[in-house]
């Protein structure tokens, strides 16, 4: 038994498995004898030495080897001929998608006479182009990891770095981009089957460490067998079951006894926040029966109740509530004579009696710095999983496994200020199927199914009635603004919502009032062939997958999106209390049913031209389908087109069925070819200890459901309202031509559709240019591995890529600025009159997609690697790098300044971190007082850690207003001065000004700033993670 005391965390390790489990990896090598020459006909076996099963091939005539789709674990390998002794290789690790070169030289002697060898196999790379990093079970298990995800340790590998600032999955991760590609661009398999969210295309969930064998990251131009996305491969592996019982059972204690206050936190104002972490589990495997069947199971739950302390929130003072602005910096300007209020002040009868009633009940007053709060702001986190794994070998030429993977959670978090709070529960479901068949030792054949399903909710927890005095209409649980007398429609009355108030300019913001689901789902068949001719080794290969999003959206259901943005009174809290807001909002619901299917078919030769060369050679083949609607409820924009089947729709709205427009997102591609081509050069024969290898390729993205959502908010499927400068807060509709439409129903037939009225102006939340086509990246990498002694591989090489067709978002009929005032005096361009100035009255904003963006990659990319022999184990990585492109999301990204200028956003990706240094380790502590009973106390102690240095990502100052009021998004400000100030300066004067702030000016009214996108770098991140443990 092992007792593993680690900081922060208990855990009881009954054993560590050795494991059988699916990897695709290969074993290849020669047999000469002790003169040179090679050795036909020998025969060699290959055993697992955990779970008995065998293989046995023989050499062809250039004395050659091959071992193919093999499962991770440990070898060994024998090889006999008549005339020459038995030769023996155990303690063969061989790891996910690792090729790896074992040769053999025999003795002359009898074949009853074994020979047992080590140090055949070498830790470079000598078959594949490939830039490959595996991390093991030891590092998954040993390495500190603060939630105990393994693929957060996806960032130890070189060109890797969280794509931070933006939300790009469900799950609320970060996406990881690898090579300079888009954080959402990376394949993800699980025991060799999708694991990917279709939605969105990031990792669904991942299994706990105490399950996963191991993983291997493909960062560089991997082979064509795989494909569906244009960063990097990982490909992670489930424990399975062996010859012998092994099994853990654990828990991990983490809670706030040792923590400090925030940094940001106030003594006396807010306490130390609750932190109450559990997170236990048990694994178990074994034989069914030996040598032949294998189980393994395995638990995890985490139980958390904790608490984060919000700071920052700016909340109108007493005085500011009374309408007392007179010592407000921003003041109030009366809408009504357009000059300020006499003495700063609003009169109480100019009040909006629901705002004021809803501020009383909702908004807290401030309790630092006069006008912030500071608050604890709970919130909870419930998960379970669970892994099941069987394996089967009917006989030692067809073998089966089955994988199981159920993963759900619950969280519960705050939305900005005490009383609004929200939940996510996300639960996956991964079920993998593998029938391997061995035709002849030399030709394999293996067949994958997969279906991977996700459910995913996020919604607004209701303010209660409770909370409140009186009693709010009993239209659904929580609080309504129909309660204040707000004339709005509840559009879906039976979901829960918070009332949703937008943001207050100078202020505070809220969320709430959403309910959303998906559920996106897959199932993928893929058979591959292996076979061997002579010095080929040949892959070929088709993948199918038919996918599913279901998607349900209730947002601004309650008419509540008010925002208070400053225009109209000159300070948004101010507005607030008059009851002006600048703009009112409201859609009705959405139900979508995006459907993608996808079909690839490959061919990859690794060719071994020589006995210290090998030459890859791949295709893939990658046709684009499209995405559409289960009921065909998208719409196209088409300048000046008139719909047919929407004769009433303004011209340009169509949909699918008028002339011209696909079906689907946009038309087919069906020139998707991506060729690969890379070899692998040992300079000093095929027992060299230098490699040198490069490659290039081409890889295509698969697209994600999520793309289709934004041409479904348009009429007449979905009704989205939006009402610049409103009547006022308790009558937005006030004035509207056909008053208040909701609640809304799509017309559900052709003849309803021909007999639809518009509601204009109406906005197109996002449209296809009919002309795009898929996204791609081209990889290169040129590298040199060198073997140095105590077992040190190190690595030098050049990594690079380049993104084309990729896609980008821009606002295509924005306002013309009209310059001067009026005849009355007043200025002709407004916030107020955006959508009267726009370029087609007809419609508000217009959001294009169109695959019209690239990006660019360099990297030197330097590591040092020690697999774990000793006691140690070490794996140092360094990237220097830059990173461009004119956005780095598929969406949820600014939209350009200035739609005219594109050349104006290409800059700094939001992932370019120039230096990123991260080091890992494993070293247990060679401590005295070897024998005895103090050895007990000393000898067992392992040191493990990570060390990452990433320098500052880039960061883009904006204005925070349509400056430009031109209806876009994404403005800049003007760089008056260097923003850039001297490094030397203390930590303290850093920390309080790290850029100059002087050196940045609103720009004029009407125009665009000129600050480029990303032009400044925010500081470096230190970080270091440690655990000790103790084994006994």
């Amino acid at each position: 038994m092992h007792l593993r005391l680690c900081l922060l965390a208990v855990c009881v390790i009954l054993a560590a498995p050795d494991v059988y489990a699916q990897g695709n990896a290969t074993i290849v090598g020669i047999v000469s004898d002790t003169s040179g020459g090679v050795a036909p006909g020998a025969e060699v076996t290959l055993t697992n030495e955990g779970t008995g099963l065998r293989a046995v091939t023989t050499t062809d005539a250039g004395g050659r080897y091959n071992f193919q789709r093999l499962p991770v674990g440990k070898y060994r390998l024998d090889v006999a001929l008549t005339g020459f002794k038995k030769t023996s290789q155990p303690g063969i690790n061989l790891t996910a998608e690792q090729s790896l070169t074992v040769n053999f030289s025999l003795q002359v002697g009898q074949v009853n006479e074994t020979v047992e060898v080590s140090g055949l196999v070498t830790g470079l790379e000598t078959v594949t182009s490939t830039v490959r990093t595996v991390v093991t079970n030891q590092l998954i298990e040993d390495l500190p990891l603060n939630g105990r995800n393994a693929l957060q340790l996806q960032t130890l590998i070189p060109g890797a770095v969280n794509q931070t600032g933006a939300r790009v999955s469900l799950s609320q991760e970060d996406g990881v981009s690898v090579n300079g590609a888009r954080g959402n661009d990376n394949n993800v398999l699980l025991d060799g089957g999708h694991n990917n969210d279709v939605y969105d295309g990031t990792p669904t969930s991942t299994p706990n460490p105490d399950a996963l064998q191991e993983f291997s990251v493909l960062s560089s131009s991997f082979s064509a067998e795989y494909g569906r996305g244009a960063g990097s491969l990982v490909t992670a592996v489930t424990k399975s079951g062996t010859n012998q019982f092994h099994g853990s059972v654990y828990e991990y204690l983490r809670n706030d006894k040792l923590d400090a206050r925030s940094f940001f936190g106030h003594a006396g104002l807010v306490t130390k926040p609750t932190l109450k972490r559990n997170q236990f589990g048990a694994s178990l495997g074994g034989p069914v029966i030996k040598d032949k069947t294998f189980l393994f199971f395995s638990w995890e739950s985490l139980r958390e109740r904790s608490a984060t302390t919000n700071t920052g929130q700016v909340l109108p003072t007493p005085a500011e509530r009374a309408g007392d602005f007179s010592q407000t910096k921003t003041k109030p300007v009366d809408p009504v004579s357009g000059v300020r209020f006499p003495d700063d002040r609003i009169p109480a009868s100019r009040f909006s009696k629901a705002a004021v009633d809803i501020g009383n009940l909702l908004f807290p007053l401030p309790n630092i710095n006069g006008n912030q709060l500071i608050f604890n702001a709970p919130g909870s986190d419930t998960r379970n999983q669970y892994v099941t794994r069987f394996d089967h070998a009917f006989t030692a030429n067809d073998r089966v496994y089955v994988s199981y993977f159920y993963y759900d959670t619950y969280t519960k978090a705050n939305a900005g200020l005490p009383l609004f709070n929200g939940f996510n529960n996300w639960t996956n479901n991964h079920i993998v199927g593998n029938y391997t068949r061995i035709i002849t030792p030399t030709i394999l054949n293996s067949l994958t199914y997969t279906l991977n399903r996700l459910a995913f909710v996020r919604a607004a927890a209701p303010i209660l009635p409770d909370k409140f005095p009186g009693e709010p209409p009993k239209i659904a649980p929580g609080l309504r603004y129909q309660y204040f007398g707000v004339k709005t429609t509840a559009q879906a009355p039976q979901y829960p919502y918070s009332t949703r108030l937008g943001s207050f300019a100078g202020y505070f913001g809220t969320g709430g009032n959403t309910y959303f689901d998906v559920v996106p789902f897959a199932h993928e068949i893929r058979d591959t062939l292996a076979f061997t001719r002579g010095a080929h080794s040949i892959r070929l290969g088709v993948e199918i997958a038919f996918s599913d999003a279901n998607r349900h959206e209730v947002f601004n259901a309650d008419g509540a999106s008010f925002n208070f943005g400053g225009t109209r009174a000159g300070n948004g809290w101010a507005e607030w209390m008059l009851g002006l807001p600048t703009s009112f909002q409201q859609y009705s619901t959405l139900r979508s049913d995006n459907i993608f299917n996808t079909f690839a078919a490959f061919v990859q030769d690794d060719w071994k031209a020589r006995p210290n060369l090998t030459v890859n050679f791949g295709l893939r083949y990658e046709p684009y389908f499209g995405i559409h609607d289960g009921n065909s409820e998208i719409i196209a924009y088409r300048r000046d087109q008139q719909s047919a089947l929407l004769p009433n729709a303004p011209a340009g709205l169509l949909i699918p069925g008028d002339p011209r427009v696909s079906p689907t997102t946009y038309n087919k591609d069906w020139n998707n070819l991506a060729p690969r081509i890379g070899f692998a050069w040992l300079p000093f024969g095929p027992n060299s200890t230098t490699s040198i290898r490069s490659a290039y390729g081409f890889f295509y993205n698969t697209e994600r459901g999520y793309l289709l959502n934004e041409t479904q908010l348009n009429q007449p499927f979905v009704l989205n309202v939006s009402i610049p400068n409103p009547f006022s807060f308790e009558d937005p509709w006030n004035g509207f031509p056909g008053g208040d439409p909701y609640p809304f129903t799509a017309p559900a037939d052709a003849s309803a559709r021909k007999a639809y009225k518009f509601i204009l102006p109406m906005p197109i939340s996002r449209f296809f240019d009919p002309n795009s086509a898929t996204p791609y990246n081209q990889q290169w990498n040129f590298t040199i591995q060198q073997q140095l002694p105590a077992e040190f591989v190190v690595s030098a090489g050049y990594v690079g890529s380049k993104g084309t067709r990729l896609w980008l978002n821009r606002e295509i009929n924005p306002a013309i600025y009209i310059p001067g005032n009026g005849p009355d005096g007043k200025p002709l361009s407004t916030a107020g009159n955006i959508d009267a100035r726009r370029l087609n009255t007809n419609f508000q904003g217009i959001d294009e997609a169109a695959t019209t963006g690239n990006s660019t990659y360099h990297s030197l990319q330097v590591s040092v690697n020690r697999r774990f022999t000793k006691g140690f184990y070490l794996m140092t990585n360094y990237t220097w790098s830059k990173a461009l492109d004119y956005e780095s999301l598929d969406r949820n990204a600014s939209l350009p300044q200035d739609p005219a200028n594109m050349r104006a956003e290409h800059g700094p990706a939001d992932f370019d971190r120039r230096h990123n240094f991260v080091t890992s380790f494993l070293y247990d502590l060679p401590l005295p007082w070897k024998q005895g009973v103090i050895s007990r106390f000393t000898q067992g102690w392992r040191a493990n850690g990570i060390y990452r240095y990433v320098s500052g990502s880039p960061l883009t100052v904006t204005p925070g207003t349509d400056r430009a009021l031109r209806g876009g998004g994404g403005q800049r400000v003007n760089v008056t001065a260097n923003p850039v100030l001297p490094s030397d300066r203390s930590f303290d004067e850093q920390r309080a000004q790290y850029f100059n702030t002087a050196a940045f000016a609103l720009p004029a009214l009407g125009t665009y700033g000129n600050m480029g996108r990303n032009a400044i770098y925010g500081p470096g991140q230190y970080n270091l993670d440690f655990s000790l443990f103790k084994t006994t």
